[in-house]
């Protein structure tokens, strides 16, 4: 079975779907003719979907199934494909494969599979009666599909229990919460045109993400720099900037790469101290700004506890002041803008 699987990362992913089917189809798993499937996961508004798509030679069957539990979509396609490996190779070609089954419920998205799948399962095995491999694959997948049915009778309050819950997913490996705390360390930046020279900052950050939504708050301190005097060479200001960012995205994930736009606000902190010969007095002040802007952030999932992050911002300031020094006048100002650029992993909890 060659698959093809695509899913949010609360959703069972392509190795639980493959290791439930091997668990329904048995021998089957070894002794059937290649069979290429593509299976994908998609939000739709509080609900998932899923899409099946299955080739055996030149025939393609699709099925869709919603569901208000990913989970359960992932255990509709593991026995829809064993009940298929179960009927041999060219079953695939059979009525009863095609056609869009749509549950009314969180769990119902199962029995509908397996209402249909065995329902076609008898004929398949008559046709094939002495195969004994396919008979076992198809009567676990069909065991399996009651098993999805009996589930059918929760409640709704306890589907919507079930998303936040922190059980795992069929291979027991992952979570399947809806959720995930994410932490952005060590997080490296450089900043353009806020001050006459670029700044290089490190920084961390920690957030949460729910679905496709992220949320992250984060810390930055960047490099000092001096400003000085172009009349008196000697005499000009040295600055230390930190800010600190809140920042909302929503991202759209294709396989290992999300891409998320982002809308950011955030807060700049200036302290500047003079610097010059001894007789020039030294004085210290502050100055703080807001920065309202937005950013692309681009995420490569190398795991789904772990990911590469890389991101562009451009923030507009409420206030640029002026470095001045007491007698000589203005040397400089702060820029009214800011672009950033930011690269880091991110760990997913």
């Amino acid at each position: 079975m060659e698959l093809d699987w695509q899913a949010p990362p609360e959703c069972p992913q392509r190795a639980a779907v493959q290791e439930k089917l091997r668990s329904l189809a048995g021998e089957a798993w070894r002794t059937t003719e290649r069979v290429s499937a593509k299976g994908r996961i998609e939000r739709v508004e509080r609900r998932y979907r899923l899409t099946l798509s299955v080739r055996d030679g030149a025939t393609v069957k699709e099925r869709t199934i919603e569901s208000e539990s990913c989970v359960d979509l992932g255990g509709a396609a593991a026995v829809t494909l064993g009940l298929l490996l179960g009927r041999g190779p060219n079953s695939a070609a059979t009525g009863a494969d095609s056609g869009t089954a749509t549950s009314g419920g969180g769990a119902s998205g199962d029995g509908t599979t397996g209402e249909r799948g065995s329902g076609a399962a008898p004929s398949g095995a008559a046709s094939d009666a002495n195969d004994r491999t396919s008979g076992t694959a198809a009567a676990g997948a069909s065991k399996a599909a009651s098993s999805s049915k009996d589930a059918s009778a929760k409640s709704p309050d306890a589907d919507a229990a079930h998303d936040d819950d922190d059980a795992t997913n069929p291979s027991g490996g992952e979570s399947t919460r809806a959720w995930r705390v994410l932490l952005r360390a060590p997080l490296l930046t450089l900043d353009l045109f806020r001050l006459p020279k670029p700044s290089v900052g490190i920084g961390a950050g920690i957030g949460l993400r729910y679905a496709e939504w992220r949320f992250m708050a984060i810390g930055r301190t960047l490099s000092d720099q001096t400003v000085w005097s172009e009349q008196y060479p000697d005499t000009g200001t040295r600055v230390s900037r930190a800010t600190a960012e809140l920042s909302g995205c929503r991202g759209w994930r294709n396989g290992a790469l999300e891409i998320s736009p982002c809308l950011t606000v955030g807060f700049d902190h200036l302290t500047v101290r003079g610097e010059g010969p001894p007789n020039i007095a030294r004085h210290t002040r502050r100055s703080m700004a807001a920065l309202i802007g937005a950013s692309g952030t681009a995420h490569v999932y190398l795991a789904e506890w772990m990911a590469i992050f890389a991101g562009v911002s451009f923030a507009v300031a409420t206030s640029h002041p002026t470095f001045t020094v007491e007698d000589l006048g203005e040397i400089g100002h702060v820029g009214a803008v800011q672009v950033s650029i930011a690269v880091g992993p991110e760990w997913i909890f």
